[in-house]
């Protein structure tokens, strides 16, 4: 008698990592993120969507009153993935940057894996000082419209502009951004 249970079929197996099956994540998370994004939609303030997915608020904005860098990334994506491109490139540019390369992703990769290229063979020949690069550059675009960011939003929570929104009063004209 042989000690060995009887496993169901293909049980133990993993998926082996081609460029394929990568290929197929790819799309899969590009998918979970902007259907999620474009579901939730952007908050009208342009900073806070994330706290419709359970996230905290931002601890820079609470400390210092002013979005930090990332402040407004998820309102971007969230605007772009419900056809919006013009507003989400002028609330976050590299979240823009970002999005624009998720909802690209798809096609691309799944016409790769369709039609078996293997591009991300050519990846891995990247150097490091290359993607060093691209993780700068990507910096850059979080950073380089922040300035203009945090100027629009202490002026959407200055006095003066409470009395047109007709939300003088509460709290001296500062809102923070809303949460759910």
């Amino acid at each position: 008698m042989s000690s060995e249970r009887a496993q169901p079929a293909g049980a133990g197996r993993r998926l082996p990592l081609t460029d394929t099956n990568l290929q197929l994540a790819v799309v899969g998370v590009s998918v979970l993120v902007l259907s999620l994004c474009s579901l939730v939609g952007p908050a009208p303030e342009g900073v806070g969507t994330h706290y419709r997915f359970g996230l905290p608020r931002c601890s820079y904005l609470v400390r210092y009153g002013i979005p930090c860098p990332t402040c407004g990334a998820t309102t971007s994506v969230s605007l772009l993935a419900r056809g919006r491109p013009l507003s989400a490139l002028r609330t976050h540019l590299g979240a823009f940057v970002v999005g624009c390369a998720l909802a690209l992703s798809i096609p691309f990769s799944l016409m790769c894996a369709l039609l078996g290229w293997q591009w991300m063979v050519h990846l891995r020949k990247v150097s490091l000082h290359a993607w060093a690069g691209v993780v700068c550059l990507l910096l850059a675009l979080f950073l380089i419209d922040w300035p203009q960011r945090v100027e629009r939003y202490v002026r959407a929570q200055s006095p003066a502009h409470a009395v047109l929104r007709g939300t003088a009063g509460e709290a001296g004209g500062r809102r923070a951004p809303r949460m759910p």
